[in-house]
């Protein structure tokens, strides 16, 4: 079959999962099932199908048989024989050691909401050898947080929602929340919780735009009338390309512009400082030459709020190229057809292109179309000049699979970020360019996404360097305004000011200057004439002569900040040098990671095979294990997703009580992906460490296992992890590390956590996953939180 037939094929097989209900015979779900594998297996299909129909059918895979409800009266019959089955000396052991249906219908008896959690002591540890901390007297049991729901399980994990649906679900997902959950530490009382994520987060990017666009020198003319303009609607009467200052009557606002020239080169700037709701801060340098033109726009705003592009940038963006793309491409949301497809291709694959562009795959379905040409706008807020949003029409999108490759292509109703640097050959590239799928897209807030498109933009803007033209001007502009400092004031404003004082004071009558001008300084006067092609030395020429000798380069202290000026512009390349060197050595680190994860994963199975073949028996259920986990952790490429994956933990010994909703705010600041890529690693450290303990291949610590772990299981660095916080951290922040566990760990439900793996460094927030070590009384691990680094007293 050729490709349309393959898709086709997909499509078929789609359609008829998502008519499957949970009334669905175990029979009839066999046999879809066996169907969905021949098609998979065939490495033709898959290559031939998107990444999201290959998840949805590898998702229905793993999908299990619906269990029967049971009644009232059978669900009592089993409290009862449970109870009966115990001993006197025989001490409660769950009847499902781990959690599933019959857990969540038990839960039903007792459907109560969680109370938040106060700060405690912890009590000495338990005969059993599990350290557990106290708790008050209303703190509820796990059971009480599981879903009254009794299909929830089944829901959650086997449910593959089609686009229509999840546009249904989003608009459901408005409504308050009716299922009790586990507490988390967003539970605590306010003086011990820590506040949102989204508060917290105030990266110093946040408060800066920047943007470079490259005209004609042509149309230089026409920027400077443009920029004049917009100054004239600020009320600030200063034409841009002069040297002069203006400040307002009521000290709330500083302007200046400054012109200098340097050979064929011609160098403008503009400074404004306003104070409104704290300082904001203007730079704009236009650098013309007889081959380019560019013009610099450099915003700072004060904390907490999120810089925004002028209003002048879109309109000079239309008819300017920024990164190397078409015109127009950086103003604002642009509509890709099946004509352009090639321009935006060749553009995501120039390895010149420093700045990320957004894509939006669509298909033929009017209400979303609608939804998304409504917000298309509101999410390109922040992007003038830094990055391209792109909206594929629905015939673009199906090309688009065929022009990126399956792992790379634009999902329909979603966006895809495509940063620099993309490498279609390199292992595991999707994770790089990530997706915000189309339910968080709906459920989100517009100014909301507009905002996280934004700090990824200008994160990559602030990545790219300068062109030399734009260095040069810094350069420039800068011994200028060391002329203006040693002057004191600004030039021509000065001699504005002093000849009209000297003419109010002492007007000169032509008399009196026919008595004071010599013969000789008559006739220099002439000779300057003729030398500047002046038919009269009007006040203006005059004025102009004025400054231009004020402008000489002649004082000591001028030379010496032209010398501090060259040092800073040297010291500055070798900045943006080291910066461009560092990025590299970052792209190697993480290809080197995904090599070694591959390999990893290649000796696994033959860690396996190997131990089968010695024993001479078959060990099936090992090896379907491995390639499960790997089957699962490559379809993983956010925190959004591992999210949704939480119940495919279970069966691999991992339970994940962290609040998920900490979890997923995680890809607001996980930009490059790397912290993900480690949540992954540690998550599969844990893994093999329990199956290490299973197969009798190891004894110990999670420290001992870091430090010689058996061959064939896999382990991050062990620079990667702490076994415990320090005692000043404990004593003071110790109840943030009281986190919730199964009720068969821990009776009161919370267990303290000081075992955590660092996952990547990012300011004060570098996350943290936090776990408890179970593995010696349930062969189980408990990650309790993954999120912001916790307080500490560095974090306070």
């Amino acid at each position: 079959m050729n490709n349309s037939a393959l898709r086709d094929k997909a499509f078929e097989l789609i359609s008829r999962i998502n008519k499957t209900t949970y009334s669905t015979s175990a029979a009839q779900l066999k046999s879809l099932q066996a169907e969905v594998f021949e098609f998979v297996r065939v490495p033709r299909n898959t290559q031939s199908i998107t990444v999201l129909e290959l998840r949805i059918l590898k998702q229905f895979l793993r999908r299990r048989p619906p269990q029967q409800p049971i009644s009232a009266a059978q669900q009592l019959a089993r409290q009862l024989e449970a109870q009966a089955n115990r001993g006197p000396n025989r001490p409660h052991r769950p009847a499902h050691p781990r959690p599933g249906p019959a857990d969540k219908r038990d839960a039903q008896s007792k459907p109560l909401t969680p109370e938040p959690r106060q700060q405690t002591k912890a009590r000495p540890p338990a005969p059993n050898g599990v350290r557990t901390v106290d708790s008050p007297s209303n703190a509820p049991s796990p059971k009480q947080f599981e879903p009254t729901d009794p299909d929830y399980s089944n829901r959650r994990s086997n449910s593959i929602p089609t686009p229509n649906q999840l546009a249904k679900l989003a608009k459901l997902a408005k409504k308050p929340r009716t299922e009790p959950r586990p507490p988390t530490t967003s539970d605590r009382p306010e003086s011990n919780r820590q506040t949102d994520l989204t508060s917290q987060i105030q990266e110093s990017d946040h408060g800066n735009y920047r943007t470079i666009l490259r005209f004609t020198p042509k149309e230089a003319g026409k920027l400077r009338q443009i920029i004049s303009n917009w100054l004239d609607e600020k009320s600030i009467p200063l034409p841009f390309g002069t040297t002069q200052a203006h400040q307002d009557t009521a000290n709330k606002l500083f302007a200046e512009t400054i012109k200098t020239e340097r050979i064929t080169a011609r160098f403008d700037e503009l400074r404004i400082v306003e104070n409104t709701e704290g300082y904001f801060s203007t730079r704009i340098i236009l650098a013309t030459s007889p081959t380019d033109c560019y013009l610099e726009v450099d915003i700072v705003s004060p904390d907490g709020i999120f810089a925004q592009p002028p209003r002048f940038i879109r309109g000079i963006a239309n008819f300017g190229s920024v990164d190397g793309a078409p015109n127009g491409w950086h103003a604002g949301p642009v509509e890709i057809d099946v004509e352009e497809l090639s321009s935006l291709v060749d553009y995501v694959n120039s390895p010149k292109r420093s700045l990320p562009v957004f894509v939006i795959g669509t298909t033929f379905d009017p209400t979303l179309q609608r939804t998304i040409n409504d917000a298309k706008r509101q999410w390109a807020k922040f992007l003038p000049g830094n990055a391209v949003l792109a909206v594929l029409t629905p015939a673009a999108t199906r090309m688009a699979a065929d022009a990126f490759g399956n792992a790379l292509a634009p999902s329909p109703w979603a966006i895809r970020t495509y940063v620099p640097g993309l490498d279609k050959d390199a292992p595991f590239e999707g994770r790089r360019h990530r997706i915000l799928g189309q339910a968080r897209l709906l459920e989100d807030n517009p100014t909301h996404t507009a905002s996280r498109l934004g700090r990824i933009s200008k994160r990559e803007r602030a990545l790219a360097t300068a062109p030399e033209q734009l260095r040069q001007a810094h350069k420039a502009l800068a011994e200028a305004r060391n002329r203006i400092l040693v002057k004191g004031e600004f030039y021509l404003d000065r001699i504005r000011s002093e000849s009209q004082r000297i003419k109010a004071v002492a007007p000169v009558t032509s008399t009196e200057a026919v008595q004071v001008l010599n013969d000789e300084e008559i006739q220099n006067a002439s000779l300057l004439k003729q030398l500047i092609d002046a038919n009269m030395l009007t006040d203006d020429l005059t004025i102009k002569l004025a400054e231009a000798y004020e402008a000489r380069q002649s004082t000591d202290v001028e030379a010496r900040l032209n010398e501090l000026t060259e040092r800073l512009a040297v010291t500055t390349n070798e900045r943006d040098s080291k910066a461009e060197d560092n990025r590299v050595l970052y792209s190697l680190i993480d290809e080197l990671e995904d090599d070694l994860e591959k390999l990893s994963q290649q000796n696994s199975l033959l860690a396996v095979a190997a131990r089968t073949s010695n024993t001479g028996t078959s060990d099936e259920e090992a090896y379907s294990e491995v390639t499960a986990l790997n089957d699962l952790l490559d379809e993983i490429d956010s925190f959004n997703n591992l999210v949704d994956a939480f119940p495919d933990f279970e069966e691999f010994g991992i339970s994940l009580t962290c609040n998920p909703k900490e979890v997923a705010q995680l890809d607001d600041i996980d930009t490059n992906g790397r912290a993900i890529a480690q949540t992954l690693r540690a998550l599969r450290t844990l893994i093999d460490y329990l199956r290490a303990k299973r197969d009798e291949q190891f004894e110990g610590s999670m420290h001992s296992y870091l430090t010689n772990a058996p061959n064939g299981y896999f382990k991050v660095s062990q620079k990667m992890h702490a076994s415990r916080e320090s005692e000043s951290t404990m004593t003071q922040y110790g109840h943030l590390r009281q986190l919730p566990v199964p009720q068969s760990i821990s009776q009161n439900g919370y267990a303290e956590m000081q075992a955590h793996f660092k996952l990547e460094k990012i300011g004060i927030k570098s996350p943290r996953l936090h776990y408890f070590d179970a593995s010696a009384i349930s062969q189980r691990v408990v990650v309790g939180y993954i999120g912001p680094h916790l307080q500490t007293d560095g974090t306070n």
